[in-house]
């Protein structure tokens, strides 16, 4: 997923990682280690003006069902 702001975000590996590449350069500038492996695309919306990213993350032995996290982007 590509933001206006010009992130890419990318996830998906059996690594359980999410990562942040700057559009123009390439240069990582974000990532974060999940609970479990993302089993689904990195998905954007805002609220009240401010923008978050959003995943589906799979089950683990203390969250069987799996969960969605999100993060706030940084205000330019």
């Amino acid at each position: 997923m590509v933001t206006a702001g010009g992130l890419v975000f990318i996830s998906g590996a059996e690594d359980k990682k999410v990562w942040a590449f700057d559009a123009k350069t390439g240069k990582m500038v974000w990532e974060y280690i999940l609970p479990a492996a993302n089993n689904a695309n990195v998905c954007s919306y805002q609220i009240n003006g401010k923008q978050y990213v959003a995943l589906s993350v799979g089950g683990t032995k203390v969250n069987p069902s799996g969960s969605v996290m999100a993060f706030a982007l940084p205000n330019k």
